[in-house]
């Protein structure tokens, strides 16, 4: 793997998807998080959704997909994966269980397979952007390319 892989990028690559590599350069160094979402839609006229690991009582580890700008309904969440409640997966086990760090989590090529629910709002977009796994770094692509690859749950309310 090169200094610009991941393994995120690098499943793209061995798929032929399509994508696009983003690197993130922000004029502020600390934008809010509403900030920072409308800067990525504005220079790249997609939407930006962050990877949030969560851990079920029933279920374990599972993975979600909400707007970077939007907060996880935790009760919404449970329900779609069979949970009757769920907890942000402690930090000390992140990398372990998904092969990235903070910050820099990609839906797309962790470790382990975990179930992947999509928040609804990102059904029509032609394009998304997510974390490429590496800081500093989004893939631009398709819901469609994503879910070949990872297949996922859409979820209405997943964000709230």
């Amino acid at each position: 793997m090169t200094e610009t892989q991941s393994p995120a990028i690098s499943l793209l690559n061995a798929a032929g998807a399509e994508y696009e590599i983003v690197p993130v350069t922000l004029a502020s160094e600390n934008p809010t998080a509403a900030e920072f979402a409308r800067a990525m839609h504005d220079q790249h006229d997609s939407r930006l959704y962050k990877t949030i690991v969560l851990k079920g009582d029933k279920s374990g580890a599972f993975v979600c997909l909400v707007p970077y700008e939007a907060r996880i309904n935790y009760k919404q969440a449970a329900t779609a994966s069979g949970n009757h409640k769920c907890t942000m997966l402690a930090l000390d086990e992140l990398e372990g269980l998904t092969g990235y760090q903070r910050g820099a989590c990609s839906p797309l090529g962790m470790k382990t397979d975990l179930t992947l629910l999509v928040d609804a709002s990102a059904k029509n977009a032609k394009m998304i952007l997510v974390n490429a796994g590496k800081r500093s770094t989004l893939l631009r692509l398709s819901p469609h390319t994503l879910n070949s690859l990872q297949p996922f749950l859409w979820v209405e309310g997943l964000a709230s």
